[in-house]
């Protein structure tokens, strides 16, 4: 058998980091592995948007800041020469620091801890700190999503490492021209169709002055772009995320669940139907992981949190009904669910549950959740190890919120953002 390395770049690695916080949002554990689940419906909900996200500005200072590399190479101020990769991977640094330079701008101008808060790298009042994730990384999805890169046949699976690779196609294109730049880059990719240069920042983010008066929040301009690019864009126009800005909800200090119920009668049927079916899928969720800390919790009963005992108690009486509302075919159905293993596992829970609760007898419905534990996470599962975990502290499990909390931050950016002057 040969051994090899495999040699990943910067990218690949911010991607494989990016899947693994998916898979792990802040304020939810997913020990059985209903993160596929999670992932549809907030995915479906609101397009273009990531746990990462802090502050809507982003999706406007990285176009910004892109469109300067792009009009400086297609100047000919920087000429492609010696190694691709090497001159690819200094774009790259360029650009990083660029990222860290507008960190520290906008701590400096900032002026109270509300215009630092989002900002991204601001954890460390530290200038020369920088993050693993830098923000071109965390909001690149977002800015396929909603149409930010000039030609649309691009903005679905366009790749950071194929805006690089473009970067260094216009450096090394000497029929560029000094005014090529603020051309019609509609033309010049027109032109170029089928060529080797492609423009992928549209002039409309030809802004020498952005850094002017820089902050955290939306300027008018941009708040009603960001509003116009969701409502409109072919990728997220029939989007939950589309219909509260079409109909400016107002979602301050709401849990989804809370939203779904405050706005239920206003909900295309399509939306209302997945809204439903999403908050029945938390209760599920919510029942399964209750289940699973009072496992936990056996090893050790008497010293154990005593919460733990009575949330069981409180939901023990209601499970028929968390069953019976779970629509589980039309969920796999509705939200393309294809994975086998997940499929059955719930499958059987939803049969087990109900029998279990009628006779107190949860010795199937125990052996499910202990076997799907081990199949995910072999050695490493809590329940094969309930002596190394203290039943006094045992994880809370929350409902999902399917990205709720950081869609409610990007309405109120824009929200806020139309009402400046």
């Amino acid at each position: 058998m040969q051994l090899g390395w495999i040699d990943f770049s910067k990218e690949d690695k911010s991607n494989a980091m990016n899947i693994i916080h998916s898979l792990n949002e802040p304020g939810v554990l997913d020990e059985l592995g209903f993160g596929a689940i999670r992932n549809a419906f907030a995915n479906d909900f609101f397009p273009g948007t990531s746990t990462l996200h802090t502050r809507s500005k982003y999706f406007y200072l990285i176009p910004y800041m892109l469109f300067e590399f792009q009009k400086k190479y297609a100047e000919g101020k920087e000429i492609a020469h010696g190694n691709p990769a090497a001159f690819i991977k200094k774009i790259r640094k360029d650009i990083d620091d660029e990222e860290k330079k507008t960190k520290n701008l906008l701590m400096k101008v900032a002026k109270d801890s509300s215009e630092i808060e989002g900002v991204i790298g601001s954890s460390k009042d530290d200038e020369k700190y920088w993050v693993e994730r830098t923000p071109i990384v965390i909001y690149w999805s977002g800015l396929r999503t909603f149409g930010f890169f000039e030609n649309s046949k691009y903005s679905t699976n366009y790749t950071y490492s194929e805006l690089l690779a473009d970067f260094y196609r216009i450096a090394q294109n000497k029929s560029n021209s000094k005014s090529a730049a603020t051309d019609s880059f509609d033309e010049q990719n027109d032109s170029d169709a089928g060529g080797s240069v492609y423009y992928p920042i549209s002039k409309d983010f030809h802004n020498p002055k952005w850094r002017d008066n820089i902050n955290i929040g939306l300027t008018k301009k941009e708040a009603k772009d960001l509003r116009k690019r969701i409502i409109s864009n072919e990728n997220s126009k029939n989007s939950l995320l589309a219909f509260i800005l079409k109909e400016d909800l107002n979602l301050k200090n709401l849990s989804f669940k809370d939203f779904t119920e405050a706005y239920k009668t206003r909900f295309p049927a399509e939306i209302k139907e997945k809204l439903d079916l999403a908050n029945a899928v938390n209760e599920f969720y919510y029942l399964i992981m209750l289940r699973y800390n009072y496992l936990l919790a056996k090893a050790d009963f008497e010293n154990c949190n005593i919460d733990v005992r009575k949330q069981w108690e409180e939901i023990e009486p209601l499970i028929s009904q968390i069953c019976t509302n779970f629509n589980l075919e039309k969920t796999f159905l509705v939200m393309k669910i294809q994975n086998k293993n997940l499929r059955d596992f719930l499958r059987n829970l939803k049969t087990e549950l109900p029998k279990a609760s009628a006779t107190g007898d949860y010795s199937v419905v125990d052996l499910l959740i202990t076997n799907r534990e081990k199949s995910l996470k072999t050695t490493r599962a809590k329940i094969n190890h309930p002596d190394k975990y203290d039943v006094k502290k045992l994880l809370t499990y929350e409902r999902f919120d399917y990205r709720f909390n950081n869609v409610q931050k990007h309405v109120q950016d824009i929200q806020e953002g139309e009402n400046n002057a």
